[in-house]
């Protein structure tokens, strides 16, 4: 996936906001899920190298505060990336950090990350 495509993503990502409610919570934090597809063909040997060099990069950025790679149990090989941060603007900095975008552009040929979303806390009551 090429620097444009990233930056669409972003864009797109950076538009999803939550109006305000009395129904949300403050937000404190920004938790980001960002669905990772694998390129056709590709083999676990392939693949988990690809993972790591992306999760070893997004773990060196500023903000983030915790991460979980998540498998699909039925449409394999699936994954999604859920991160949270301190705030939203952490992770769409990133997005304009050289090295990360170096890091995108190694793995493309093997994983691609698809359109990401932010999810906030809600208050149910």
């Amino acid at each position: 996936m090429n620097r444009r495509t990233f930056a669409t993503i972003l864009a797109a990502t950076a538009a999803l906001t939550l109006t305000p409610a009395t129904s949300l919570a403050k937000p404190k934090k920004a938790t980001i899920v960002m669905p990772i597809s694998v390129v056709a063909g590709k083999t676990h040997e392939e693949v988990m190298p690809a993972l790591k060099k992306l999760v070893a990069e997004i773990r060196n950025q500023p903000g983030l505060i915790d991460e979980d790679m998540m498998a699909g149990k039925f449409e394999r090989p699936n994954f999604v990336y859920v991160t949270v941060w301190e705030k939203q603007s952490n992770w769409e900095a990133m997005f304009g950090n050289e090295e990360f975008l170096k890091t995108l552009e190694d793995i493309s040929p093997v994983i691609s990350l698809q359109t990401a979303d932010v999810y906030r806390p809600m208050k149910m009551e």
